[in-house]
């Protein structure tokens, strides 16, 4: 399309409406409100305009250019501050407006700023608090622990003091058992060989005996035959 002076005045003129200066550069709102102004303009009658968003944003960025550049160039050459026409006026009012809304912008960045700062100074004091609180405690607990450990140490050297004597007491015991059974071993040992004796003595005596009286009877007979001759 092509821009006529006429097409520019009411383009600055409904900017000063809509005021896209007081969003953030690249905010979904800001794009919103540009929207808007290229629909505004469309829809007036008598002038035309074939515009969108982007096209009416680059003609005011030129605009602005081309007037800052003029207004700085007339003002070093004649020293005093140039003649504005209207549209001069719209747009040195809406670089004026632009600039307030920038150094607001730059006041609450630089508030919140120094606020995030304070937080942080907040939070990093507060968690040097914590790592000194937690340090004492450490110290604490490590001193418990060494307490601890030391009564553990006496503990388990007497639990192993203890366990050592009742097993030394088991090995006894069971060393006096072991003597015992081989006692009652040797004595039953000793019991069967004198029964295997007494028995072998006997059956001597037994076999004596019958050797006798075998003899007697082998005399009694001859004795008898002797007398019947």
């Amino acid at each position: 399309m092509l821009w006529t002076n006429r097409h520019d005045i009411l383009l600055c003129r409904e900017i000063l409406v809509k005021e896209p200066y007081k969003f953030k550069h690249g905010s979904r709102e800001k794009g919103h409100c540009w929207n808007t102004i290229a629909d505004n303009l469309k829809s007036m009658g008598g002038e035309k305009f074939i515009v969108d968003q982007r096209s009416v944003r680059d003609r005011f960025s030129k605009l602005e250019k081309h007037h800052k550049r003029k207004m700085a160039e007339e003002e070093k050459a004649s020293g005093i501050s140039p003649e504005f026409t209207e549209l001069d006026e719209a747009l040195e009012d809406i670089v004026e407006r632009t600039q307030e809304v920038q150094e607001e912008f730059a006041a609450e960045n630089d508030k919140r700023e120094k606020i995030a700062e304070k937080e942080r100074e907040t939070a990093e004091d507060v968690r040097k608090r914590s790592m000194e609180k937690l340090g004492e405690t450490k110290a604490r607990e490590n001193a418990k622990k060494t307490n601890k450990s030391r009564n553990s140490s006496l503990e388990y050297f007497k639990e192993k003091h203890d366990k050592e004597l009742d097993l030394k007491r088991e090995e006894m015991e069971l060393k006096k058992r072991e003597m015992a059974m081989k006692e009652k071993e040797a004595e039953r040992a000793w019991e069967i060989k004198v029964k295997e004796q007494e028995i072998k003595s006997k059956e001597m005596e037994a076999k004596k005996r019958d050797e006798e009286l075998r003899a007697r009877n082998e005399s009694n007979m001859i004795a008898a035959l002797q007398q019947q001759l």
